[in-house]
């Protein structure tokens, strides 16, 4: 089936499945772009999820970002991945289709790379979501959305799409001066730790309002790198968003 099928060792790791919340480098990364060439029909009839879980073709990595090469090998591999993939299947339970374009929790799932099943094979490494923690010997079963963060459309505005219980916020800019004009350290420099949120998945109450200007808790938000959007005459916009679940968002301010 694979050349090579492993679990992401961050993620199973014994312990309250919760944890697994806080097992990453704290971000979501888009830097890859380019839609993986899939036979999506072939794909669906070879390979079919179950109930609650989801099969996704994850982007390559890309060879430069800007006018910056990046170097190839494991680490630097690791230091700027895409958290980004096209989804192959997704069971009962799972409001997604084959063909949406996703951003997933890399230290989740089973990963298998030079996956064939059938006469569905690949080269792009594929992960299959639906277990992400282990207590004890037992695996634990997570809703999709805690693996499935988003979904991506690189042609809107608002790129990102919430899923489930998540909430994606717009932290706003980096503080790089006081209020009298003075500008700090890059040491010094921070972001507050209140944002505007731009999308809500199916699952979170409506009291959580887009556009609305609320406080969260900083160190359970999953910072989007390499992201941007379109302004309406087509220019590239950077989004300094944040991926959150909408527990974690403490009040709603003026």
């Amino acid at each position: 089936m694979c050349r090579m099928c492993k679990d992401n060792p961050r993620s199973l790791r014994p312990g309250n499945p919760l944890e697994v919340l806080t097992l990453s480098d704290n971000s979501v990364q888009f830097f890859g772009r380019d839609v993986p060439d899939v036979d999506f029909d072939l794909a669906s009839q070879c390979v079919r999820a179950f109930p609650h879980c989801t099969v996704v073709a994850m982007c390559n990595v890309p060879d430069s970002s800007g006018s910056i090469i990046i170097p190839k090998g494991e680490d630097a591999e690791y230091r700027m991945r895409p958290d980004v993939g096209v989804v192959l299947s997704a069971g009962s339970g799972v409001p997604l289709i084959p063909g949406d374009l996703v951003a997933v929790k890399h230290d989740h799932g089973k990963w298998v790379e030079g996956f064939h099943s059938g006469d569905f094979h690949t080269d792009l490494q594929v992960r299959f979501y639906g277990c992400a923690a282990m207590s004890g010997r037992k695996a634990i079963r997570v809703p999709y959305w805690r693996s499935i963060l988003a979904l991506i459309d690189y042609d809107n505005e608002q790129p990102l799409r919430a899923t489930g219980k998540q909430v994606i916020i717009d932290r706003g800019d980096i503080i790089e001066k006081t209020d009298g004009g003075v500008i700090l350290p890059s040491s010094a420099t921070y972001r507050e730790t209140v944002g505007t949120i731009v999308s809500t998945g199916a699952d979170v109450p409506p009291e959580y309002r887009v556009g609305s200007k609320v406080i969260y808790t900083a160190n359970l938000m999953l910072p989007c790198r390499g992201l941007f959007g379109y302004s309406e005459d087509g220019t590239k916009v950077p989004k300094n968003y944040g991926i959150i679940e909408y527990t974690a968002i403490l009040a709603e301010v003026e």
